[in-house]
């Protein structure tokens, strides 16, 4: 098990990470006139990357082996990753929905 600092740091890591990005998108938007609509699903991304990081956390500690737990973290990351990106290109919710029912298949598939 890891100790609370080794948490703490942990998501200070990831949360740090994800700022520094969105801060370059920002800066990046301001010389190059980049626009999103819908900016704020940027945040949403942080849960994402929480998942993937764990995932890859787990799976360096167990001797870079695929377990259930790294497969679930990733799939967990997925869901939130796809939110995001299903709002920052304003794409159509009513064409989209089935790439949900693709990521719950392919998750049962690994399990």
């Amino acid at each position: 098990m890891e100790s609370k600092v080794q948490t703490k740091n942990h998501g200070n890591l990831v949360i740090g990470i994800v700022l520094i990005f969105m801060g370059l998108f920002f800066l990046a938007n301001n010389f190059f006139d980049i626009y999103l609509n819908n900016w704020w699903a940027l945040f949403i991304l942080i849960p994402a990357f929480v998942a993937f990081t764990d995932a890859w956390k787990i799976w360096n500690n167990n001797d870079s082996q695929f377990t259930r737990e790294v497969k679930n973290r990733i799939i967990g990351g997925i869901f939130p990753l796809t939110v995001a990106l299903i709002f920052l290109f304003n794409l159509n919710w009513g064409t989209v929905w089935p790439v949900f029912i693709i990521i719950i298949g392919l998750s049962m598939l690994f399990r």
